[in-house]
């Protein structure tokens, strides 16, 4: 079985884009364009991973994992995000996000990252 991923962006080129090249390393790719839609999707799919970008309409990616922990959907999530600012930095740093990873990236990065994320959220204690 695949890992799953849901990967959340309202660029919809871009989100076709990682949707195509996640397939290709590997993972079976879900997606979403806002926060209404990530929800059901991560309800729907039971994703091991998302993939949030920061920046989307009406609601930003760190009100949306508020709202999910809130629901408790304890998803790991990597923040995605065009906007590398202290800002950014230090928010995601406190967020209960997985990890932060600026855009333009390689798709292999982002593949590594996303393996990571699920590796850190399976491995049971020794």
């Amino acid at each position: 079985m695949l890992p799953r991923v849901l990967v959340v962006d309202d660029d919809l080129e871009l989100l076709d884009m990682l949707q195509m090249t996640l397939s290709e390393h590997g993972f079976e790719v879900f997606t979403a364009y806002d926060a209404k839609s990530a929800l059901e999707a991560c309800i729907l799919h039971a994703p091991g991973v998302v993939l949030l970008d920061i920046g989307l309409p009406y609601r930003d990616g760190f009100s949306i994992m508020k709202e999910w922990r809130s629901l408790g959907l304890e998803v790991p999530i990597v923040l995605h995000t065009a906007y590398n600012t202290l800002d950014v930095r230090e928010r995601a740093s406190t967020s209960g996000a997985l990890d932060l990873v600026f855009k333009p990236s390689l798709p292999s990065v982002l593949a590594t990252k996303l393996q990571f994320a699920l590796a850190a959220t399976t491995q049971s204690p020794v």
